[in-house]
């Protein structure tokens, strides 16, 4: 009788359906829960058929559709369940999440609507952060990070959100703490060690971001992303070739990845592949018309005005209130480039400022730690040691911009030479012999640490070339240890030399050459420290004049290969034909002949260099002839 009854009675029917339709939508739950894709989505496209109006049969089947990669069909259900049940949160939330890789701002539609149906709900305020700051607006990113975390302490996927806010903000050592917290509570999780990866990056301690970019690969070998990471900071290291093989990994994974297309450029260029650099830059640029990294490599080799002025009209279309302070950055620059190819020294000088003032958000000047460490160093009482190592190995020292990468390469044209780059192995190897704690140092110590510490196996006959400008802070020890060594001391107009510290955007490690005050005074106590050593070891350090050997060329050269003892070669005058490798912001002018056009440039910039100028002059280190204040232009 309940079976006839069953059957005779419609409100029944519709509530027995209604009841195997749950139990068969739990089944399919407890599946994708389970990792079971495939069944769930089996079971949900059977449930969907049955009952095409069960909208949260439609929900779970566009969240499969999502995980599955299938995005078309995922967005086609996600709206369909949303149409049949516009008031639940987890259809909009769960729809941003796929949006949010493909329209930010119908994700941030979805994602805002989530929270207006559960306004505290701490995982729909992770994303909601998550989608503002995708869409560059990082004042409510962080106010919805940091609800997300007050609301849930332990929300790993809102603390890595904080660390990139906090990353772009500048706030680099915030960034860290976040994103180690996010780690600390997903260790595994991929995304969280690449980001890692890259706040070592920008605070510059490289080997730290090596090892968390690789540990990442570990755990996800297809992110093309951590790829292009991992190039980047080989490229930083100096190990190009290493860095071409990630950045070519992440093109193979995601051909696509503008950002991947703008590192290529930069390795291209340290391989003096210049047009094919150019080609990678603007191949970015078309995948992402906003890519100011690659609008500013381009400023960087504006070949006539009227491609300087087609660059300014498409960087002056770039909304500046969108960009971080590290991409607002890059604009200014970009714009000084530009203006300064058209000869605009007014416009150059202002947009110079903006882009330095901008930069310092992100590097905050380290002057006051590198005056403390120059000064430590200079009280060091050296005395005498009975060494009689160095022999065959070159120090070229100095501060940034003030031509030693032109002597690195003009150095490197003698094929006995081996070339370190920018090396931190004396750094290192002091630091050792530091930690010993002998009471004797042994007279040739120091040197046999630094061969250990040297990242390449070298011939004994070989000379070592080691460009790390900063060893000048270990011009008494080198000297003092390894008498046999040469120390190339280089220097310029310091003017001309804080002028191309400010226009060169250097990375982490030279955050004081944002401000020109800070540079100015960074380099007195240099020509301070190195003025000490060269009296104590004036048999060891030569001063290799810039513009002297700019504007003479031979006459300078034929001095400095006779104090290295070398032969004479005229090879030496074009360096220009050198095809090694060069990874400074110096690569595009040592691809040229040499010349004197940047001798006297500070002329044209005297509104942001006549603090500096006054510095300088009251160091009584340099007269006011060296410093002359012109008009000229």
């Amino acid at each position: 009788m309940a079976g006839f009854g069953h059957k005779g009675n419609p409100k029944a029917i519709k509530k027995a359906k209604a009841n195997n339709a749950q139990v068969e939508l739990n089944i399919a739950i407890a599946a994708y829960q389970s990792g079971q894709l495939k069944k769930a989505k089996e079971l949900c496209t059977a449930l969907a058929k049955g009952c095409p109006e069960d909208s949260f049969a439609l929900g779970l089947l566009a969240t499969i559709e999502k995980q599955l990669g299938n995005v078309t069909a995922a967005s086609k259900l996600f709206e369909a369940s949303i149409n049949l049940n516009p008031k639940n949160a987890d259809f909009h939330h769960n729809y941003a999440g796929l949006l949010q890789e493909l329209d930010l701002k119908k994700a941030l539609d979805h994602s805002i609507r989530a929270i207006e149906l559960s306004t505290n709900n701490p995982i729909y305020l992770a994303r909601l952060g998550y989608i503002q700051w995708k869409n560059g607006d990082l004042g409510k990113a962080l106010k919805s990070s940091l609800k997300a975390i007050q609301l849930k302490p332990q929300l790993s996927s809102a603390h890595i959100n904080l660390g990139s806010i906090y990353m772009d903000l500048g706030r680099l050592n915030e960034a860290l703490r976040s994103t180690l917290k996010s780690i600390e509570l997903t260790p595994e999780n991929a995304n969280a060690l690449m980001n890692l990866g890259s706040i070592y990056q920008e605070l510059g301690n490289h080997n730290q971001a090596l090892e968390a970019t690789l540990k990442s690969l570990e755990i996800n070998p297809g992110n093309a992303y951590a790829h292009m990471h991992l190039g980047s900071i080989y490229k930083e290291l100096g190990n190009l070739d290493q860095a071409l093989e990630a950045t070519l990994k992440s093109l193979e994974l995601k051909p696509d990845l503008a950002l991947a297309h703008y590192s290529l450029g930069g390795i291209k260029r340290s391989f003096n592949e210049l047009e094919e650099a150019r080609d990678a830059f603007k191949r970015s640029i078309e995948l992402d018309a906003n890519l100011i990294y690659s609008f500013y490599e381009l400023s960087l080799e504006i070949r006539s005005a009227v491609e300087g002025e087609q660059l300014r009209e498409r960087l002056r279309k770039i909304d500046a209130n969108l960009l971080t302070p590290r991409k607002l950055s890059f604009l200014y620059f970009a714009l000084s480039n530009c203006e300064h190819k058209l000869k605009n020294f007014n416009s150059a000088t202002l947009h110079l400022a903006k882009a330095n003032n901008a930069k310092q958000q992100v590097y905050v000047s380290d002057k006051s730690e590198r005056i403390q460490a120059i000064r430590r160093l200079l009280s060091i009482d050296y005395g005498s040691l009975k060494s009689t190592g160095g022999e065959g190995k070159i120090f070229i020292v100095g501060m940034p911009r003030s031509g030693s990468t032109l002597l690195e390469v003009i150095l490197s044209i003698n094929s006995n030479t081996i070339d370190l780059g920018e090396s931190r192995a004396m750094q290192k190897a002091l630091k050792m012999l530091e930690q010993k704690k002998t009471p004797n140092r042994q007279a040739n110590e120091l040197e046999s640490i630094y061969e250990q510490c040297i990242s390449m196996k070298t011939a004994p006959e070989k000379i070592l070339i080691d460009k790390q400008l900063y060893n000048f802070m270990f011009s008494g020890a080198i000297a003092s240890h390894m008498p046999s060594a040469k120390i190339i001391h280089c220097c310029r107009n310091p003017l001309d030399n804080i002028l191309s510290m400010q226009k060169a955007n250097l990375r982490a490690g030279h955050n004081y050459t944002s401000s020109a005050t800070d540079s100015a005074e960074v380099l007195i106590e240099q020509e301070k420290a190195m003025s000490r050593y060269k009296k104590l070891f004036s048999q060891s350090i030569y001063t290799f004049n810039y513009d002297n050997l700019v504007n003479s060329p031979e006459l300078e050269l034929k001095k400095l290969l006779a104090w290295l003892g070398w032969d004479w070669n005229n090879k030496y005058l074009s360096p220009h034909k050198n095809n090694i490798a060069i990874n400074t912001a110096s690569v595009l002018q040592v691809r040229q002949p040499i010349n004197n056009k940047s001798v006297g440039g500070w002329k044209n910039y005297l509104k942001i260099l006549e603090p500096s100028r006054r510095l300088l002059i009251e160091s009584k280190l340099f007269d006011n002839q060296t410093l002359e204040m012109s008009h000229d232009q």
